[in-house]
């Protein structure tokens, strides 16, 4: 997992675009996340909690996308 996450940091600057010009999938960005997190929190995260962040980030992204979605049109 470390290798697979390290090919994805390494290949995408912060606009989430490759050298190639390849854009990544939102998946890809939360996964970029969620390993930078834990890499700033732990001193050695494993894997486990790479992706228990992730999962953590996913619920908070579809929360804010049910609050939005929620909102009360307003019409004049």
């Amino acid at each position: 997992m470390q290798k697979e996450l390290n090919a994805i940091e390494s290949g995408f600057d912060q606009t989430g675009e490759t050298e190639q010009g390849v854009v990544m999938t939102e998946t890809e960005k939360i996964l970029t996340q969620a390993e930078d997190i834990a890499r700033r929190t732990f001193e050695e995260p494993t894997q486990q909690t790479v992706m228990q962040l992730f999962a953590r980030l996913c619920d908070e992204q579809d929360n804010r996308a049910f609050e939005a979605s929620e909102s009360p049109c307003v019409t004049h």
